[in-house]
């Protein structure tokens, strides 16, 4: 579980929808519990996280806009692709070892 990632919850956030996911990583260090997603635990809390986004349109826009803005924001490759260049530059400042 540790090699796993927040994708899915990235996905579903541009395609416009509200999550609920298990509150532990990889995505409780990246959903807001209550501002961007649902956090749960337990089976109970999941029935009661699901039942709130069929019964609640105003909690289920709302999760679904600040999910989409983080992740544009947050995760946007027009954004934060000089990351993968600057990584790529160390590496290549590096000497090599044999």
């Amino acid at each position: 579980n540790r090699q796993k990632s927040a994708i899915k919850w990235m996905e579903y956030s541009v395609m416009g929808m509200a999550s609920v996911a298990s509150d532990y990583p990889p995505y409780s260090p990246v959903i807001e519990n209550e501002k961007d997603g649902l956090l749960v635990k337990t089976q109970k809390d999941w029935f009661n996280a699901i039942e709130r986004l069929v019964l609640d349109a105003d909690l289920r826009k709302k999760l679904a806009k600040n999910a989409y803005d983080k992740v544009y924001q947050e995760h946007n490759a027009d954004t934060k692709a000089y990351l993968w260049r600057d990584a790529y530059e160390a590496l290549l400042k590096k000497p090599l070892t044999v």
